[in-house]
């Protein structure tokens, strides 16, 4: 039979919880790589949030394509910006290709990696991604819109 380790009172549980706290913060660090290894696998040109919005308030705007969900979309948008859900974008070929200049986004990369992948597997070439996402957008207090995407809005009216 093997001896248990004496300890005092409430130390096995002090032992977990620091052990816990050690794991939370490896994995949160673990996420924050990962979400850096993401953007920098993208491999569009980046374009700065405010110098975007100076874009959109001057005559050369990009057609600006956010490719999440029409529920995320409708919560909050760059102004201007079309929802092309990633899986509807190969539809929207065409209209990519004739727009003089694309910037794709998402919140935090991941559905613009997809996009960014999607178009160049279809050969569209020239788009970029907004640097850091709607995320960043919204943390240098640009503004933003929240509409229905446009087939939604629509759909919700019978036009």
């Amino acid at each position: 039979m093997r001896a248990r380790a004496r300890f005092p009172p409430g130390a096995a549980c002090r032992e977990e919880l620091q052990m816990q706290t050690v794991h939370r913060t490896l994995l949160a660090v673990l996420l924050f790589v990962a979400t850096l290894a993401q953007a920098a696998g993208l491999r569009s040109p980046g374009t700065d949030p405010r110098e975007l919005n100076e874009q959109l308030g001057a005559g050369d705007a990009p057609l600006v394509i956010d490719v999440r969900t029409p529920d995320e979309y409708s919560s909050g948008h760059v102004p201007g910006a079309v929802n092309m859900p990633v899986p509807t974008v190969t539809r929207h070929l065409e209209e990519i290709r004739q727009a003089p200049k694309v910037v794709l986004y998402c919140n935090d990369m991941r559905f613009t990696r997809m996009a960014e992948q999607l178009l160049l597997k279809s050969r569209v070439a020239g788009f970029s991604h907004l640097e850091g996402g709607l995320t960043a957008w919204r943390e240098q207090g640009l503004p933003l819109e929240t509409s229905l995407p446009e087939s939604t809005a629509a759909a919700a009216t019978g036009t």
